[in-house]
């Protein structure tokens, strides 16, 4: 079954005894996917909010089932990282959202560009993860789409936390009360999957340690993200040309330092294939 795929790479430890990471990673993402569950069930009380409502709703549902699925099969099988790249999408969706009607209505396509991109490596994401099903037999085909999902994923969670930059910077005052909850849980979040997706690629595999941190981290972001009394003072927001520059700048560059780690690490696998 496709849940029960997991990544060939090497899934390393820490110091701690092999059960308790274990234990950790169950436990903590079981109890992830209960909170944002429960969030999904508590917005759907709520009749404020709108589309950012719905969008949000939708995020903590994909969430949920992204904790579940790694609670029950484990990190690093093929489901739970599709179900993750979805997720991801779906928080970008929410924070697409959170601009107000009116800067809506002018958004500069500067910044359209940046959620085309995101999308299009969320995209590839999907497609590199699904791969090694085609390439079950060849572990160094294993390797390169290993590497490539992670320097994508790099990728990703810069330009997200890019995109969470422009958006608090160009907020006013009034609106960042708003903001900053949402922010801050989907800072944490991107933060350290570019932490967890940075170690991977370094290892050449999976490091289980942080795998048993990560739902630790998601329980504690959840209850940030109780925001929908507060989403109509969002309507205050104020355009920042400089910042979009600055968050496109950013974005570019994050994807060109993971493209060039990712060649100079094909290289070196290439290098050791030949002397071989």
């Amino acid at each position: 079954m496709l849940a029960e795929q997991v990544s060939q790479n090497p899934v390393y430890s820490t110091t701690l005894p092999l059960e308790i990471v274990q234990a950790a990673t169950t436990w903590g993402h079981a109890l992830a996917a209960f909170m944002f569950a429960a969030l999904v069930g508590w917005q759907a009380t709520v009749r404020t909010g709108g589309s950012r409502r719905l969008a949000l709703t939708f995020a903590c549902a994909m969430t949920s089932s992204w904790c579940a699925l790694v609670a029950i099969f484990g990190a690093g099988g093929i489901s739970s990282s599709v179900v993750k790249s979805l997720a991801d999408a779906a928080w970008l969706g929410f924070l697409f959202m959170l601009q107000p009607p009116i800067v809506a209505r002018h958004r500069r396509p500067m910044i359209l560009g940046i959620y085309a991109l995101l999308g299009t490596l969320i995209l590839a994401a999907i497609v590199i993860k699904l791969l090694p099903l085609l390439f079950s037999g060849s572990p160094r085909i294993e390797a390169t789409l290993f590497l490539s999902g992670q320097a994508i994923r790099v990728a990703i969670a810069i330009g997200g936390l890019c995109l969470l930059h422009n958006m608090y910077t160009a907020a006013s005052p009034e609106a960042r009360w708003g903001l900053g909850s949402p922010m801050l849980a989907l800072a944490v979040m991107w933060g350290f999957d570019l932490n967890l997706a940075t170690v991977a690629y370094l290892i050449g595999g999976w490091p289980q340690g942080l795998f048993g941190l990560r739902g630790m981290m998601m329980v504690l972001i959840a209850p940030l993200l109780v925001t929908v009394s507060r989403l109509a003072t969002l309507d205050q927001m104020r355009t920042s040309r400089s910042a979009r520059f600055q968050t496109m700048t950013l974005v570019v560059t994050g994807a060109y330092l993971a493209a060039m780690v990712l060649i100079a690490r094909l290289l070196a696998i290439g290098g050791h294939q030949e002397r071989l």
